[in-house]
């Protein structure tokens, strides 16, 4: 009776375990997703404000795809994730043009804000 019991118990934690690591891996994935959309999102409209070279769009998407997943990295620490966008802003500014400075300096507050929505 006892050994029942004790299968049964294996069977439910066994069960529950496999949907906690499904529904977590699931969770990982949509965010992953949402992430990839909103970097194209954010590539297509630095691009077509700043006419970015296929050389800039290249390293731009990895500095983005680097802060999105730092982010996911970071708990609520607000302050980090302010370090992690500088840092981000300044690998970005460094691969832009003096025109494309002036350009993106203009629209870097609604263009950051698309990372967050």
């Amino acid at each position: 009776m006892k050994n029942k019991i004790l299968n049964i118990n294996i069977v439910i934690f066994s069960i529950l375990f496999f949907f906690t690591v499904a529904n977590f891996s699931s969770a990982q994935e949509t965010q992953q997703n949402n992430d990839t959309k909103k970097i194209n999102e954010m590539m297509q409209k630095l691009t077509n404000k700043l006419l970015l070279t296929d050389t800039q769009k290249d390293k731009i998407k990895s500095v983005l795809e680097e802060y999105f997943n730092g982010k996911q990295k970071l708990t609520a620490d607000g302050k980090k994730l302010t370090e992690l966008q500088n840092t981000s802003e300044n690998k970005i500014i460094g691969l832009l043009d003096s025109k494309q400075k002036m350009k993106y300096s203009i629209i870097k507050e609604e263009w950051w804000n698309l990372a967050s929505e």
